[in-house]
């Protein structure tokens, strides 16, 4: 047997191979670069939601209306009839694992206490780099009725909107400093990327689009606006919880009055 020749032929094998597997990569890669299709739950569903005063003074924030493919429904910031305490800002918006976000993008977060099987909630306490502590609570709905799910927030995917980047490195193409730090500046390019891709080495190597917010399931995400001492969390935990027991209450009775013949999904009171 000519051992040229059958050297020739596993060369052209594993060439073919390689060329598939490009090509195979290149395709999926371009799969995963094709614009986001639109969501089905979107902030337009919101319009004309109002909230009555009650135990809180409520201002609109702007979530973008006109982009079916944003993440956020409806947000407001919240300020007790007193006015003395900080203000809480209270959203609702495509579910999303929100820890692992905080963390990417610089915070500390540490699971105060787990009450899913009580108020339905989470409650986090997210450290910035400057040792400021802020209360966070999060609460998991079902989409179509707003009914709590009891859900982990951490088994949610990743935002898809605002890549959490690195927060200590910015792409700067080709500079002097990248020529004479080649191995930190790839280093930080990589921890970009990787973070960029949700942690996921399928999003990495674009096999796939990064993860996407949740369609079914959403999440109130409620926090006070201020940095909160070690001494006066419990206190505000009660106060954040208030105001985004009133804010839920408030759209349950909007999707009601939308929806009032709609048997197979009422909203539990």
């Amino acid at each position: 047997m000519n051992t040229e020749d059958k050297g020739g032929r596993w060369a052209a094998v594993i060439l073919i191979l390689c060329l598939v597997g490009i090509g195979g990569w290149m395709i999926l890669a371009q799969r995963s670069s094709r614009p986001w299709a639109p969501l089905r739950h979107t902030a337009a569903d919101y319009e004309g939601f109002n909230l009555a005063m009650g135990e809180w003074v409520w201002r609109v924030v702007a979530v973008g209306n006109d982009d079916p493919t944003a993440p956020n429904l409806v947000a407001r910031v919240g300020t007790s009839q007193d006015g003395a305490a900080p203000k809480v800002l209270v959203r609702l918006v495509h579910g999303y694992n929100m820890p692992m976000c905080m963390r990417i993008k610089g915070y500390r977060v540490e699971l105060v206490r787990d009450e899913r099987n009580t108020a339905g909630e989470q409650i986090w306490r997210l450290i910035s780099e400057l040792n400021e502590s802020n209360i966070w609570i999060t609460r998991m709905i079902r989409a179509d009725d707003l009914v709590d799910t009891g859900s982990d927030i951490c088994n949610l995917a990743f935002p898809r909107v605002g890549i959490p980047d690195d927060p200590h490195w910015a792409p700067k193409g080709l500079t002097w400093e990248a020529v004479r730090h080649p191995w930190t500046n790839l280093r930080l390019m990589l921890r970009s990327r990787w973070n960029g891709s949700r942690t996921d080495w399928r999003t990495f190597f674009k096999f796939r689009q990064p993860a996407w917010v949740s369609d079914e399931e959403l999440t109130v995400v409620s926090t006070s606006m201020k940095p909160v001492a070690p001494d006066e969390e419990e206190r505000e935990i009660v106060r954040i919880r208030s105001a985004q027991n009133e804010f839920l209450e408030a759209l349950r009775i909007f999707q009601r009055a939308k929806r009032p013949d709609d048997e197979g999904k009422r909203v539990a009171p």
